[in-house]
């Protein structure tokens, strides 16, 4: 996680789905996906890159197994996989947002939590 943020002028990462905003290294660093017990083996596979003026946009899917409570769904032991787009904004040089899009009720229906 010191490298990713490293990359970072200053860290932010915003994950709508969850109505998570983390500014600033140690807000990042408490709440990183890959340090987070609900998905301990959380991998991202890029399917897509695109550059635009002020930003990398990557169409992405992501998964893991659910190991932590999530979403208020107490760890199920279940496998789960959604379709994602990371938007990462520059400020000129800076990088300075990640954006996580995902949907929400697609892992939610994997977890049984939704009919």
């Amino acid at each position: 996680m010191t490298a990713a943020l490293a990359t970072f002028h200053h860290p932010r990462y915003e994950v709508p789905a969850e109505g998570a905003i983390m500014d600033g290294a140690a807000a990042c660093r408490n709440s990183s996906p890959s340090s987070s017990p609900r998905f301990p083996d959380l991998w991202l596979r890029q399917r897509a890159l695109y550059h635009a003026d002020d930003a990398v946009i990557v169409e992405c899917r992501f998964g893991g197994t659910h190991s932590g409570v999530w979403a208020g769904v107490a760890a199920s032991g279940k496998r789960v996989e959604v379709e994602s787009v990371l938007i990462f904004v520059f400020e000129g040089a800076d990088l300075v947002c990640e954006k996580v899009y995902f949907d929400n009720a697609t892992i939610l229906r994997q977890l049984g939590a939704l009919g």
